[in-house]
């Protein structure tokens, strides 16, 4: 690709030694896996800063560099203000914006994002579709899976991931957002189609240093979600519903108690550790009310929030309620997220993730279930 083509769109505020017609075979931050032809982005990070390593990836075959201060090499050199969105752009410059051609359901919550994800991905397949799958646990393309480093990979790797669902056949991707990953501007430049906020809770505030930033960040999946989008909304949370008029996107709401929100939930039944309730959804999605009695297979009171969740994404997709009612029933857990490893004459269950609104939910759960 030619190196005007790939710098597309960058905001570029000073170059040296350029050459625009420059062919570049592949894009890197990590200098160590640079090879011949490719372009060097030095990124300031946490722990190490990219600047010290331009001499090795040239040394590499780098013949060209984006950076953030003033350096002095003899390659093509252009300066940014933030060469992580630069390399969000690059990234998506070079794999040819393949979320464009992708289907693209974002999900973000401090808490629930990986089981929505996974009970969106068993609708989606109850309906014949093979979706991409990203997030916390795994990642997966085609009949690939690969344990996941990070629930929002690196922009120039998630361009890649989308590119190779491309070639696999793949149309329909279901990713968990990070506010991590909003920070980082690893998922600028996605076109989502569908995103989705559960919850926002006190967490990552050591990561963002304070509330206020981490749900500045956290909020972007839903205020830049463009009109063409739909936006699914918690109303439960106050948080997630204080983004309703933030947001250009079709609101569809959901809640576990309103009935005026667009899906919800009625005769909620937890006593057996597993959730039992009928699935209601408004007659926005097909001009009449729908209902459907929904018995999960995975324990726990937020399984029916998160089942909600992923079936108001999957009726803004027109998905009709028993296909719907099939995935969830399909869905049978994420191992140790409130897992019942025995049931006879007393109850296992083992919930590992403890942060403090996991631990309100398992409480909440357990004061509903019938046990001895």
């Amino acid at each position: 690709m030619k190196l005007k083509e790939l710098l597309k769109n960058v905001e570029i505020i000073d170059a040296k030694n350029e050459n625009p017609e420059l062919n570049i075979d592949m894009v890197y931050y990590n200098s160590r896996k640079v090879k011949e032809g490719g372009l060097f982005v030095a990124i300031d990070g946490y722990e190490v800063d990219g600047h010290d390593y331009i001499e090795d990836a040239i040394s590499r075959g780098a013949v060209a560099i984006l950076v953030t201060k003033d350096v002095d090499f003899n390659v093509p050199t252009y300066k940014t203000e933030n060469n992580r969105k630069a390399l969000s752009i690059l990234s998506n410059n070079y794999y040819g914006h393949p979320s464009d051609e992708l289907k693209v359901f974002g999900i973000t919550a401090s808490n629930g994002k990986t089981s929505t994800s996974m009970m969106l991905n068993a609708i989606l397949e109850a309906n014949n579709i093979q979706p991409g799958l990203l997030g916390t646990v795994m990642y997966k393309v085609g009949d690939e899976e690969v344990a996941s480093k990070l629930t929002t990979p690196e922009s120039l790797e998630l361009q890649g991931i989308f590119k190779s669902m491309l070639d696999e056949g793949i149309d329909t991707c279901v990713m968990e957002v990070s506010s991590v990953g909003q920070e980082m501007f690893r998922v600028g430049g996605i076109d989502f189609d569908i995103v989705c906020m559960n919850n926002i809770t006190r967490e990552h505030i050591d990561q963002h240093g304070s509330f206020e930033k981490y749900f500045e960040e956290k909020q972007k999946t839903i205020t830049n979600a463009s009109e063409d989008a739909f936006a699914i909304i918690n109303i439960e949370d106050e948080y997630a519903k204080s983004l309703i008029p933030k947001t250009k996107a079709k609101v569809i709401t959901f809640s576990d108690q309103d009935s005026s929100a667009d899906v919800y939930a009625e005769n909620k039944d937890i006593s057996s550790g597993f959730g039992k309730f009928d699935l209601v959804l408004s007659d926005k999605f097909t001009g009449k009310e729908q209902r459907k009695t929904i018995k999960l297979n995975v324990a726990g009171y937020q399984s029916i929030v998160n089942a909600l969740s992923a079936a108001a994404m999957a009726a803004s997709d027109g998905i009709d309620i028993d296909t719907i009612a099939k995935g969830l029933e399909n869905y049978r857990g994420i191992e140790r997220r409130f897992e019942q490893i025995y049931d006879d004459e007393f109850k296992i269950l083992d919930d590992h993730f403890a942060n403090i609104e996991n631990i309100n939910m398992t409480l909440q759960t357990l004061s509903k279930m019938d046990y001895k």
